[in-house]
C-alpha cells in the first residue's frame, strides 16, 4: 500500500512500507538503493544529497514493469501481450497472471473440433528482471477434405512468460484416420472410431464424441467445459466446449473456447478461432471444406500499483 500522498510521514511509516530496521535512518531510503525502487511512484525520493520525509508522500514497494500493452483499471498496472515480446520487470512482487495457447485448427469431413488453447491464471511473486514472453500461434486445419491433405491437421503452440508458467497448446481434432495431439484442451473425435485426443488437467477440458450413425464428429474441449458430442443418430454435431470468462483486464472476456465439429453431408463450413482467442478451429463438413484454425494466444499480467 502507497504512502498517503498527504499529510505527516513519519521515519517509522517508510519502515513498514519499504522495509528495514529501527537502525535505518532516513539517508537509506534514497530512491535506488537498498530500499526504495526506481519507478514512477517513487520519482519524489531524491537518489542522493538532501531527502526529507515529505518526500515520501505517495510513494510505494509496489511492482512496477514496462512490456506490452499497458493500461490501467481501478488500482491495477495490466500488461496485454498480443505477439511475443518482453517484461522487463523493474520492481518485483506478486503479480496475477493469465496465460492463453493457441487453440488447435479443426479436422474434416465428419470430424472434431479443435481443443481450446491451455488457460492458466493465478497468482506469483515475480523477481526482477527481463522475462520472455511467448503467445501461441493457433494451428491450422487440412485445406480441403480431399484423402491427400486431410491429416494436415496442427495443434496450437504454447504461450508462457519466463519465470512464471507456460501453457500448453490446444489439441487436435481427429479426423477418420489420423491420430490426435494432446493438448491443453482435446479434440473433438472424428465418427468411425476416430482416435480420442487428450488434454491436461488444469488447463482444459476433453472433446465430445463423434456417432458413427450419421456420422458426425464430436466438438472440441474448451477451458470452461467439455465439447459437446454428437447426437447418437448423427443428426447434429457436437458444440465446442465453453470457454472461461476473466476480469483481468477491467472487464469480463470469455476466451479458450472449443471448436464445433462437422457432418460429412451438411458442408458445415469452418469458423476460425479469432485472434488472441485461444478458441480451437471449427470442423469442416463434407469433402470440399477444409477446418479451421484455432485463435492464437494471449498473455495478460497485473498487479496493484498506485
Amino acid at each position: 500500500m502507497a504512502l498517503p500522498s498527504s499529510g505527516n510521514i513519519t521515519l517509522g511509516m517508510v519502515r513498514a512500507e519499504f522495509g528495514g530496521s529501527a537502525s535505518n535512518s532516513l539517508r537509506d531510503y534514497y530512491r535506488g538503493g537498498s530500499f526504495v525502487p526506481s519507478t514512477s511512484a517513487n520519482s519524489s525520493v531524491p537518489t542522493s544529497g538532501v531527502i526529507k520525509l515529505t518526500d515520501f508522500r505517495g510513494a510505494s514497494n509496489a511492482p512496477y514493469a514496462t512490456g506490452g500493452t499497458v493500461t490501467t483499471s481501478s488500482g491495477w498496472r495490466i500488461h496485454t501481450f498480443t505477439g511475443s515480446g518482453t517484461l522487463n520487470v523493474i520492481h518485483g512482487g506478486t503479480m496475477e497472471y493469465l496465460i492463453i495457447a493457441g487453440g488447435g485448427g479443426g479436422a474434416v469431413r465428419h470430424s472434431g473440433g479443435g481443443g481450446a488453447g491451455g488457460y492458466r491464471t493465478g497468482t506469483q511473486t515475480v523477481t526482477s528482471g527481463s522475462k520472455s514472453v511467448t503467445v501461441g500461434a493457433g494451428g491450422t486445419g487440412p485445406v480441403d477434405g480431399s484423402s491427400g491433405t486431410r491429416l494436415n491437421v496442427t495443434a496450437g503452440t504454447n504461450s508462457s512468460v519466463t519465470g512464471i508458467v507456460t501453457s500448453t497448446g490446444g489439441g487436435t481434432a481427429t479426423s477418420v484416420t489420423n491420430n490426435p495431439i494432446t493438448g491443453g484442451s482435446a479434440g473433438g473425435q472424428a465418427a468411425q472410431s476416430g482416435q480420442v485426443g487428450g488434454f491436461i488437467a488444469g488447463q482444459g477440458h476433453a472433446g465430445g464424441s463423434g456417432s458413427d450413425t450419421g456420422f458426425a464428429g464430436g466438438g472440441g474441449g474448451g477451458a470452461g467445459g467439455a465439447g459437446g458430442n454428437a447426437a447418437s443418430n448423427g443428426s447434429t454435431a457436437g458444440v465446442g466446449g465453453s470457454g472461461a470468462s476473466s476480469s483481468i483486464t477491467g472487464s469480463s472476456v470469455v476466451r479458450a473456447s472449443g471448436g464445433r465439429g462437422s457432418k460429412w453431408e451438411d458442408e458445415t463450413v469452418p469458423i476460425n478461432g479469432p485472434a488472441n482467442s485461444g478458441d480451437g478451429g471449427g470442423a469442416g463438413g463434407g469433402p470440399s471444406n477444409g477446418g479451421g484454425s484455432g485463435g492464437s494466444g494471449i498473455v495478460i499480467v497485473r498487479y496493484q500499483y498506485p
